[in-house]
């Protein structure tokens, strides 16, 4: 008997959710699981690996079985630009302080779709960067500059 593939999307998603729940497996292989009172460093990390195998699962046979959305090609730009931002927000964070490091991750992150709109990029910026100084300075107390240094 010879497997078709009818979903291709569905099949090879499953093939990704495998393949990276095997990593963490291999990877934690050498932690100590501990019980379900007393759990060690390696419990969750398994759980949460033996959750995402068998979701992949249930998706690569839903790509078997079940016709779906063929493979579009994948946009790379988002691909970059997002950790690019998580990135430059991390880098800049010191230097240029709480809110222009949030300004910052969030217009490099908008570069990520085309034609995104400024005031709705804008809007998110500000607000972000107010929660984020609300809870992280004065919530938390965090010792973080909220502004650049060098004002």
């Amino acid at each position: 008997m010879e497997a078709t593939i009818k979903g291709k999307q569905d099949f090879l998603s499953g093939l990704l959710f495998i393949a990276i729940a095997l990593a963490f497996i291999v990877n934690g292989r050498g932690l100590p699981l501990g019980t379900a009172v007393n759990m060690g460093p390696g419990y969750i990390p398994l759980g949460a690996a033996l959750i995402l195998a068998v979701l992949g699962t249930v998706c690569l046979v839903r790509g078997l079985v079940h016709a779906g959305a063929g493979v579009e090609p994948v946009s790379w730009r988002p691909f970059l630009l997002v950790p690019l931002a998580v990135v430059a927000f991390g880098i800049s964070l010191d230097w240029l302080g709480l809110v222009a490091a949030i300004f910052l991750a969030v217009f490099v992150g908008r570069a990520a779709i085309p034609r995104a709109p400024l005031l709705p990029t804008l809007a998110l910026a500000v607000g972000l960067s107010a929660l984020s100084v609300a809870l992280f300075y004065y919530g938390f107390k965090l010792p973080v500059s909220v502004w650049p240094r060098f004002l």
